[in-house]
């Protein structure tokens, strides 16, 4: 089977964590790395045990030996990103979120369909296996009349904002804040159990730069509300809470990752263990390659139909608070 020689844009601590997990997959090659700093690339390719570094992403683009680019650079960039690897005739693997705005996903997904490439988006719940036996248990409990999701981590550049030092995170031109950064993690989690909603409001907490410090997503269905809630400038209680017809279900420590969960359910009571914290990166990526491999377009189809539903809510819920982004008035 061919292996996967990759290329990673961006030096954050997420990108870090990915190489090492790449170098865990078999049939996955992290090569290089790009930075606008070239010595900030250099010191990633060291630490990474990568073979190339780069100062400029137009010249990894041009490396033949890469056939995919791996994304982690501020939100405002991932659509101009992954527009340019595609157009070089590389394949995508996309940070969370997916782009600024649903336009833009939609475009992708367009010229990923029209290349004949790969696009994926890096949300590793999506493919965690416990992920997978909450959904199957799901029945034994249900219907689901009510969720609660909460995440809340404060940012280590929160006391920053504080000093007035506004970084990218907590900056609109950058499509940051909370509702980006975070609670896209309870939507990818309601969204993957539940499907779209009916309706979706957003009642955000905003600083004085009018970006939303945390705020709470409210999610209707015919039968039943979700509540999202996240922040970013406190720790608190993260959690997932079902309530069910039947029973509930408890996943402490909020959506993210590859967390356990207890199931009660009349006099049963059922407790799946958390995985480890690489197998929530290592399965993900397994999933892509398998795609890759077997060139599965029909699954990477329908994993891209739940980013872009993702997406649309998230536009949504951007509208219902007037929480605006650059990229809103820009064409795509």
């Amino acid at each position: 089977m061919k292996r996967m020689q990759i290329g990673i844009l961006g030096t954050g601590e997420i990108a870090l964590r990915m190489a090492e997990a790449m170098q865990s997959t078999k049939d996955m090659t992290p090569l290089a790395v790009c930075s606008r700093d070239i010595r900030r690339a250099q010191a990633f390719r060291q630490t990474a045990r990568l073979m190339k570094a780069y100062g400029d992403y137009a010249s990894m683009l041009e490396d033949d030996d890469l056939d995919l680019i791996y994304i982690a650079t501020p939100n405002s960039l991932h659509f101009a990103h992954a527009s340019a690897a595609l157009l070089h005739g590389k394949s995508v693997i996309l940070e969370k979120p997916f782009c600024a705005d649903g336009r833009q996903s939609a475009a992708l997904i367009r010229a990923a369909e029209e290349t004949g490439l790969f696009l994926f988006e890096a949300i590793t719940l999506r493919h965690s296996q416990n992920f997978a036996k909450l959904n199957a248990m799901l029945a034994s409990i249900g219907p689901i009349r009510k969720a609660e999701l909460t995440y809340f981590q404060r940012s280590r550049r929160y006391d920053a904002l504080l000093r007035g030092e506004t970084s990218n995170v907590f900056s609109l031109a950058y499509a940051g804040g909370a509702l980006m950064d975070l609670n896209v993690y309870n939507l990818h989690f309601a969204i993957g159990l539940f499907g779209p909603p009916k309706s979706a409001i957003y009642r955000p907490r905003l600083h004085e730069n009018g970006v939303d410090l945390g705020g709470t997503a409210i999610l209707t269905y015919p039968d039943m509300t979700v509540s999202c809630s996240a922040a970013k400038d406190r720790n608190g209680d993260s959690r997932v809470l079902l309530s069910g017809k039947r029973g509930s279900l408890c996943m402490d420590g909020g959506a993210n990752g590859s967390k356990g969960f207890t199931l009660t359910g009349g006099e049963e009571t059922v407790h799946v263990p958390p995985e480890a914290e690489t197998d929530r990166f290592t399965q993900e990526l397994a999933a892509f390659r398998d795609v890759y491999q077997t060139e599965d377009r029909t699954l990477m189809r329908t994993w891209l139909r739940g980013t872009q539903a993702v997406m649309d809510v998230l536009d949504a819920l951007r509208s219902s608070a007037d929480l605006r982004f650059p990229s809103d008035r820009q064409p795509t």
